[in-house]
C-alpha cells in the first residue's frame, strides 16, 4: 500500500506541475503522461498483489 500512496502522490504531483512548466506542450504531454503514470500504477499495484499471494 506504501507503493499505491507513493504512486498517487506523484499522479497528483505530475497532474499539477505538468500543465504549468510546459504550457506549450501542456496538451500531449498531459496525456502522456496521464497514461503512463496509469500504466506505472497499474503495474505497481501488480507486482504488489502477486508479491502478497
Amino acid at each position: 500500500m506504501q507503493l499505491f500512496g507513493w504512486g498517487l502522490v506523484l499522479l497528483i504531483a505530475s497532474l499539477y506541475v505538468l500543465p504549468r512548466v510546459l504550457p506549450s506542450v501542456a496538451k500531449p504531454a498531459y496525456w502522456i503522461s496521464c497514461v503512463m503514470i496509469g500504466v506505472g500504477l497499474v503495474t505497481m499495484i501488480g507486482q504488489g498483489l502477486i508479491e502478497k499471494v
